[in-house]
Protein backbone atom coordinates (compact mmCIF):
# COMPACT_ATOMS: atom_id res chain seq x y z
CA UNK A 1 0.00 0.00 0.00
CA UNK A 2 2.65 2.72 0.79
CA UNK A 3 4.52 1.59 -2.50
CA UNK A 4 0.99 2.87 -4.24
CA UNK A 5 0.54 5.71 -2.38
CA UNK A 6 4.60 7.12 -2.74
CA UNK A 7 4.09 6.05 -6.51
CA UNK A 8 0.74 7.90 -7.00
CA UNK A 9 2.92 11.02 -4.92
CA UNK A 10 5.62 10.86 -7.47
CA UNK A 11 3.32 10.55 -10.53
CA UNK A 12 1.38 14.15 -9.53
CA UNK A 13 4.87 15.56 -8.77
CA UNK A 14 6.09 15.13 -11.92
CA UNK A 15 2.62 15.64 -14.13
CA UNK A 16 1.30 18.73 -12.43
CA UNK A 17 4.34 20.87 -13.89
CA UNK A 18 3.61 19.75 -17.09
CA UNK A 19 -0.04 21.10 -16.61
CA UNK A 20 0.73 24.76 -15.64
CA UNK A 21 0.55 27.49 -18.00
CA UNK A 22 3.86 29.95 -18.34
CA UNK A 23 3.34 33.29 -17.61
CA UNK A 24 3.34 35.03 -21.50
CA UNK A 25 6.08 37.64 -22.69
CA UNK A 26 4.20 40.41 -23.10
CA UNK A 27 7.21 42.90 -23.55
CA UNK A 28 7.26 44.17 -27.26
CA UNK A 29 5.00 45.67 -29.83
CA UNK A 30 1.45 43.91 -30.52
CA UNK A 31 -0.07 45.40 -33.56
CA UNK A 32 -3.62 45.21 -34.57
CA UNK A 33 -6.36 46.85 -36.77
CA UNK A 34 -9.31 47.54 -34.40
CA UNK A 35 -13.03 48.19 -35.48
CA UNK A 36 -15.72 49.17 -33.66
CA UNK A 37 -18.39 52.17 -33.40
CA UNK A 38 -18.67 55.51 -31.72
CA UNK A 39 -22.09 57.21 -31.30
CA UNK A 40 -21.67 60.88 -30.34
CA UNK A 41 -24.66 62.90 -28.17
CA UNK A 42 -22.47 66.60 -27.80
CA UNK A 43 -20.30 66.92 -30.03
CA UNK A 44 -18.55 70.05 -32.18
CA UNK A 45 -16.77 67.99 -33.95
CA UNK A 46 -18.75 64.70 -35.04
CA UNK A 47 -22.35 63.97 -36.16
CA UNK A 48 -24.68 63.83 -33.57
CA UNK A 49 -26.46 60.96 -33.30
CA UNK A 50 -25.27 58.95 -36.09
CA UNK A 51 -23.56 56.05 -35.15
CA UNK A 52 -19.67 56.67 -36.50
CA UNK A 53 -17.66 53.09 -38.01
CA UNK A 54 -14.62 53.27 -37.73
CA UNK A 55 -10.74 50.99 -38.36
CA UNK A 56 -7.98 52.30 -37.25
CA UNK A 57 -4.26 50.94 -36.61
CA UNK A 58 -2.92 50.64 -33.18
CA UNK A 59 0.29 49.37 -32.00
CA UNK A 60 0.76 48.57 -27.92
CA UNK A 61 4.29 48.94 -26.92
CA UNK A 62 4.57 47.15 -24.02
CA UNK A 63 8.46 47.85 -22.43
CA UNK A 64 8.09 46.38 -18.99
CA UNK A 65 6.67 43.34 -17.57
CA UNK A 66 7.26 42.54 -13.68
CA UNK A 67 5.29 38.94 -13.39
CA UNK A 68 1.71 39.37 -14.31
CA UNK A 69 1.94 43.21 -14.68
CA UNK A 70 2.95 45.03 -17.66
CA UNK A 71 3.16 49.00 -18.84
CA UNK A 72 3.87 50.45 -22.08
CA UNK A 73 2.04 53.04 -24.63
CA UNK A 74 -1.03 52.47 -27.18
CA UNK A 75 0.20 53.84 -30.15
CA UNK A 76 -2.07 55.24 -32.82
CA UNK A 77 -0.12 54.66 -35.88
CA UNK A 78 -1.96 57.69 -37.82
CA UNK A 79 -0.99 59.92 -34.97
CA UNK A 80 2.06 58.50 -33.06
CA UNK A 81 2.96 61.46 -30.60
CA UNK A 82 -1.11 60.89 -29.42
CA UNK A 83 0.46 57.88 -27.57
CA UNK A 84 -1.32 57.58 -23.80
CA UNK A 85 0.02 55.32 -21.03
CA UNK A 86 -1.40 51.74 -20.29
CA UNK A 87 -0.72 49.49 -17.56
CA UNK A 88 -2.24 45.75 -17.89
CA UNK A 89 -2.26 42.94 -15.51
CA UNK A 90 -2.55 39.21 -16.94
CA UNK A 91 -5.43 37.15 -15.00
CA UNK A 92 -4.61 33.78 -12.75
CA UNK A 93 -5.16 32.04 -15.83
CA UNK A 94 -2.67 33.60 -17.81
CA UNK A 95 -4.79 34.15 -20.84
CA UNK A 96 -7.10 36.87 -19.52
CA UNK A 97 -6.06 40.53 -20.07
CA UNK A 98 -6.74 43.74 -18.19
CA UNK A 99 -5.58 46.74 -19.48
CA UNK A 100 -6.51 51.18 -19.01
CA UNK A 101 -5.32 54.02 -19.86
CA UNK A 102 -6.87 57.14 -19.33
CA UNK A 103 -9.98 56.86 -21.48
CA UNK A 104 -11.15 53.90 -20.08
CA UNK A 105 -10.72 49.96 -19.32
CA UNK A 106 -10.00 47.07 -21.93
CA UNK A 107 -10.11 43.33 -21.52
CA UNK A 108 -8.60 40.83 -23.75
CA UNK A 109 -7.43 36.58 -24.13
CA UNK A 110 -3.96 35.31 -24.80
CA UNK A 111 -4.71 33.26 -28.04
CA UNK A 112 -1.18 32.09 -28.25
CA UNK A 113 2.25 33.83 -27.26
CA UNK A 114 2.04 36.10 -30.27
CA UNK A 115 -1.91 36.99 -30.29
CA UNK A 116 -4.52 38.37 -28.12
CA UNK A 117 -7.91 39.70 -28.27
CA UNK A 118 -8.37 42.97 -26.97
CA UNK A 119 -12.14 44.20 -26.03
CA UNK A 120 -12.90 48.16 -25.65
CA UNK A 121 -16.27 49.41 -24.18
CA UNK A 122 -16.97 52.95 -22.75
CA UNK A 123 -19.39 55.85 -22.00
CA UNK A 124 -19.11 59.55 -21.02
CA UNK A 125 -22.20 62.05 -21.50
CA UNK A 126 -20.73 63.20 -24.75
CA UNK A 127 -19.60 59.63 -26.43
CA UNK A 128 -20.54 55.34 -26.41
CA UNK A 129 -17.69 53.63 -27.91
CA UNK A 130 -17.25 50.01 -28.51
CA UNK A 131 -14.62 48.08 -30.79
CA UNK A 132 -12.20 44.80 -30.64
CA UNK A 133 -9.11 44.24 -32.59
CA UNK A 134 -6.89 41.08 -32.63
CA UNK A 135 -3.14 41.81 -32.30
CA UNK A 136 -0.09 40.49 -33.55
CA UNK A 137 3.74 40.63 -31.81
CA UNK A 138 5.77 42.12 -34.18
CA UNK A 139 9.63 42.85 -34.19
CA UNK A 140 8.99 47.21 -34.27
CA UNK A 141 10.05 48.97 -31.49
CA UNK A 142 8.06 51.88 -30.42
CA UNK A 143 8.99 51.55 -26.96
CA UNK A 144 12.54 53.15 -27.39
CA UNK A 145 10.18 56.66 -28.07
CA UNK A 146 8.52 56.31 -24.75
CA UNK A 147 11.56 56.11 -22.11
CA UNK A 148 8.77 57.90 -19.35
CA UNK A 149 7.52 54.33 -18.82
CA UNK A 150 10.42 52.39 -18.05
CA UNK A 151 10.09 52.28 -14.23
CA UNK A 152 6.75 51.91 -13.43
CA UNK A 153 6.95 49.25 -11.50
Amino acid sequence: MGKKIASVIILLALCIPALAVDIPNMVGNWTATAHGVDWYRFSTTQPIDTPIHWNRTYTLAINEQNGTEFSGNFVNNAYPQNSPVVLGVIGPDNKTIALADETGGYWGTMNSPTEMIIYSSFATLERLNVGVGTLQKSDCNYSTFFPRNRHLF
